[in-house]
């Protein structure tokens, strides 16, 4: 109902996040390269206790939801020069694991539209450099992903938590609007581990069905956790 969304936003008030200035004229770039990590540092805690938050608000509210991030992402391993790799993986399954709490999915949009360059565009590795072999990253397990610079915690975060990544596309108004329609129709199935499974690992989770041409949308894992006791997933067709 649009006229009940605009009562909705008018009763909003806006929040500033205060970030340092990434200008780093004049620094050595050992320096510059520390001063970029601690921005980055900021962001992705901005991110994360953003979504906590989200996921603490929404969490009152019954059934499966949907959450919109529209934003550019951010690297999910970011190594800067000089300075060792920082995983964010792990920030990320906490904002996540409270996502899932809530029964939140998450959805990534990306505002860049299309992407011109080759470059991560196809499978090729460089395409537009012909075909050579990436850089390897120590302590870097995977591929990079097909698509945008920075789309891997898009993908990241909306895997974990059943949603979906929408990049490479033109048509802003038209994903945001897909992303409403992907939760029209939504099965809920639980299931209750035994005491002695609460091991305080994470474990996967998949779902099948026999039915030709479904799509499945649902949480990759769950976390056994003593205090939550109960574990779900969600299926969507």
């Amino acid at each position: 109902d649009n006229a009940l969304l605009r009562r909705a936003v008018k009763r909003l008030s806006g929040r500033d996040a205060t970030f340092r200035n990434t200008d780093t004229s004049g620094m050595t770039e050992k320096a510059a390269a520390e001063y970029s990590q601690l921005a980055m540092d900021e962001r992705v805690r901005a991110l994360k206790d953003a979504l906590k938050a989200t996921a603490r608000h929404l969490a009152s509210v019954p059934g499966r939801k949907s959450v919109v991030w529209i934003s550019e992402g951010f690297p999910l391993l970011y190594c800067p020069p000089h300075l060792p790799c920082i995983d964010y993986s792990i920030d990320m399954r906490d904002a996540a694991q409270a996502l899932n709490e809530a029964n939140v999915a998450l959805y990534a949009v990306d505002p860049r539209g299309l992407i011109g360059g080759l470059s991560r565009m196809t499978g090729i590795s460089n395409a537009e450099s012909a075909g050579r072999a990436p850089q390897i990253v120590p302590g870097y397990v995977g591929l990079p992903p097909v698509g945008p610079e920075h789309v891997e915690t898009m993908n990241f975060l909306a895997g974990l938590t059943g949603g979906k990544a929408y990049y490479n596309d033109n048509g802003l108004e038209d994903l945001i609007q897909t992303v409403v329609e992907d939760g029209d129709v939504t099965y809920s199935l639980g299931f209750y581990p035994s005491e002695t499974s609460q091991d305080g690992k994470v474990h996967k989770l998949s779902v099948k069905v026999a039915r030709v041409g479904v799509g499945l949308r649902y949480r990759e894992s769950y976390f056994a956790m003593k205090q939550i006791g109960r574990a779900s997933c969600r299926e969507r067709v």
